[in-house]
């Protein structure tokens, strides 16, 4: 049971609501100060990813005074090696801005497939 229950969190997007100050926390979407904060493990390159990212997404939307996005970047050992080169892309727009940074996770996912097809030069 162990062994399936870890599969299955490395398969999907690891999500966690707490209702904690958001302050110290590397928010993207939402008010810095929202009651609940959702925190996002994320391949770019993983379907199961982009699939609870757009759960998330319409929660946002649903909830937008009462919510907030941090997203940590997990990328998985096996997947394209591009995994990790998106994850530091995202980073450097993070640096740059959150806001940036949550409208390029969003490009991210939604052009998911030319990536792992054209690779680096679509980052």
């Amino acid at each position: 049971m162990k062994k399936l229950l870890l599969t299955t969190v490395l398969m999907t997007t690891i999500l966690w609501a707490t209702a904690s100050n958001a302050q110290s926390k590397r928010v993207i979407a939402g008010p810095e100060n929202a009651p609940v904060t959702i925190e996002e493990y994320v391949d770019f390159l993983c379907s199961y990813c982009k699939s609870g990212s757009q759960t998330i997404e319409r929660i946002l939307k649903a909830y937008p005074e009462q919510v907030n996005l941090v997203l940590r970047n997990m990328p998985l050992p096996h997947h394209n090696p591009l995994a990790t080169t998106s994850a530091k892309a995202f980073y450097a727009a993070f640096l740059q801005s959150p806001t940036l940074a949550y409208q390029f996770q969003k490009e991210l996912f939604k052009k998911q497939s030319q990536l792992l097809s054209s690779g680096e030069p679509l980052l």
